[in-house]
């Protein structure tokens, strides 16, 4: 496979976990399950030969394997690492609060080989991360990952997995707040961003697949596949990398919300036309597929002050939403210009040809008492959208009617208050 079917493989399976395990947030009420199908995730994402979950025990100062895969499962399940004694590279890590990778366990005198005596197992690499609290004590416990398959442990990985280590901790504490009756606050935050995750990936992965046939077609030998390909290609990188660092952002919140943090928005200088162009590219493969046409129109050179992520997400949740609602053959238009009442604002329309919403509909959205019309639809999306816009300052029109299709505005200030 070429590196840009080795990065796509990847960010397909790292994008495919944290799904998953967005969704075990609330889908998985069992703690042992949750944390089982967690460790296999994060183990088949960085490619380990065997992972462990190690816990910590407070009240005997001890790591304790509570669940691990790979070939000497049964044996190493139960066993304990004691702190004061033999603390491991687990121990150490877990003290510090520090990933570790540890190419050659041969070379590194922290290693407790009376583990791989007992079992019969032969380790020869280790990647350790922590599992951190959200009140900032000490750690939940570590994850350790033996043996990759193929090449070393590296950044990446550790990257990978802490970001899926911060959505476990979450679920976990999640669950424990459940069965306390005390899980409303935090399931509202992550129920946001496990919904958007979700869009995202529904958009994503069409080019993933379509790259896939085009790959295959060149291997087959069809006339002009190649040239078809490498028409293609710049296209899905930038699609997908937009799309991976969008999921990046919104799994980073959840890290956040874990630990207890507030992200606050990140006001810069920049050209809504290009988040809009960017939020086009995402969905192009879609509304292709669907017989949708998706237009892109008005001003490229106009600047304002926003959050590039947030009016990304806005404007990604309304693009959905007008795609799930517009036939086959119809029309959908983002449009991005300045306002037509007051220079000091801009407009940024989506617009459909769709099937439209009825009064009651068009009056709840953007309010805590949005409903969707969409089979399995909750209004979150638009709950969303209404909380950025008034984040920035700004305000949101909607003109709608049965069979007349849809308009969204957001009129946003050029420079809002709170930057």
């Amino acid at each position: 496979m070429t590196d840009c079917e080795n990065q796509l493989v990847l960010a397909r399976r790292q994008i495919e976990a944290v799904q998953r395990i967005s969704t075990a947030l609330y889908s998985l009420t069992d703690l042992d399950a949750l944390q089982r199908m967690a460790l296999q995730t994060a183990m088949d994402v960085v490619e380990a030969d065997a992972g462990s979950l190690l816990v910590y025990d407070l009240e005997r100062n001890v790591l304790v394997f509570r669940y691990v895969v790979g070939p000497v499962a049964d044996t190493l399940t139960g066993t304990e690492l004691d702190l004061a004694r033999t603390p491991g590279i687990a121990g150490q890590v877990f003290r510090s609060g520090v990933p570790r990778i540890t190419r050659n366990v041969d070379e590194d005198a922290d290693h407790v080989r009376v583990v791989d005596a007992r079992t019969g197992y032969h380790t020869r690499s280790l990647m350790t991360v922590p599992l951190r609290r959200r009140d900032g004590g000490l750690p939940f416990g570590v994850v350790q990952f033996v043996n990759k398959r193929a090449g070393d442990f590296d950044d990446s990985d550790v990257a990978t997995i802490e970001v899926m280590g911060s959505l476990v901790v979450m679920a976990v504490q999640n669950v424990i707040l459940a069965q306390r009756a005390r899980l409303a606050a935090v399931a509202y935050a992550a129920g946001e961003i496990s919904h958007d995750v979700g869009n995202m990936l529904t958009y994503v992965l069409p080019y993933v697949q379509s790259l896939d046939a085009y790959i295959a077609d060149v291997r087959a030998g069809k006339p002009g596949a190649l040239e078809a390909l490498e028409a293609f290609y710049q296209e899905v990188v930038e699609s997908v990398a937009d799309g991976v660092e969008q999921v990046q952002f919104r799994t980073r919140e959840i890290a956040r919300a874990v630990k207890g943090e507030v992200a606050p928005l990140a006001f810069e200088a920049g050209r809504p036309m290009h988040v809009a162009r960017q939020v086009v590219r995402a969905f192009a493969v879609t509304a292709q597929r669907h017989g949708i046409t998706l237009d892109l129109e008005g001003d490229a050179e106009m600047e304002a002050v926003f959050d590039q992520f947030r009016l990304y997400n806005a404007l990604y949740n309304l693009v959905g939403n007008a795609l799930s609602e517009t036939p086959a053959g119809g029309r959908i238009a983002l449009t991005v210009a300045p306002d037509t009442d007051d220079p000091a604002f801009y407009a940024v329309t989506v617009a459909d040809t769709g099937r439209g919403m009825p009064e009651d509909v068009r009056a709840a959205l953007f309010t805590d008492a949005a409903r969707s019309t969409k089979p399995g639809g909750t209004g979150l999306g638009t709950r969303i959208v209404g909380r950025i816009v008034e984040q920035h300052g700004g305000a949101v029109r909607v003109q709608s009617a049965p069979d007349r299709g849809t308009a969204i505005t957001l009129r946003l200030p050029k420079r809002p208050p709170a930057a």
